[in-house]
């Protein structure tokens, strides 16, 4: 059986050595900010999107990117990781989001929180990660992403 497919993109913006996440609303966990592609889209112009609906903020994204004659060499994602989705909370139902996780600094704009978006947004330093609303994974990419952008 063929599981469904979304593809998604997110970033951990990292400033001052922390990195800003954003509290869930259906999975009760701290993720970094992102969410679908949308028709049309490409993975980058995405995330600066979902960034600045969520955050407030303008960011720059880490990584080297091209142009050829017929060719566009977007940023290259820091990660690309297919997660388990759950269709809802009472189903064993699930599908995937390959999503296109990126590295960003902030460039400008103001950190704000939309309630709409997320229930909080917080920057959390590498000491503030034993928290149990933050999965192993995101806690692992957390520290790279803080070491990889001191």
């Amino acid at each position: 059986m063929k599981i469904p497919k979304d593809f998604v993109t997110s970033a951990f913006i990292v400033n001052d050595g922390k990195v800003l996440l954003v509290h869930h609303k259906i999975f009760d966990m701290w993720f970094p900010p992102g969410g679908h592609i949308e028709e049309g889209e490409e993975p980058t112009e995405a995330v600066l999107r979902e960034i600045k609906e969520e955050t407030g903020l303008d960011v720059e994204l880490v990584g080297e990117e091209k142009n050829f004659d017929k060719v566009k060499v977007i940023k290259t994602p820091f990660v690309l990781q297919i997660e388990d989705i759950p269709h809802d909370n009472r189903r064993k139902e699930f599908h995937h989001h390959v999503d296109f996780i990126y590295l960003a600094k902030v460039i400008g704009g103001n950190l704000k929180h939309d309630p709409k978006e997320s229930n909080d947004i917080k920057w959390f330093s590498k000491d503030e990660l034993n928290n149990e609303k933050i999965d192993e994974n995101t806690r692992y990419l957390v520290n790279k992403a803080i070491s990889l952008l001191k």
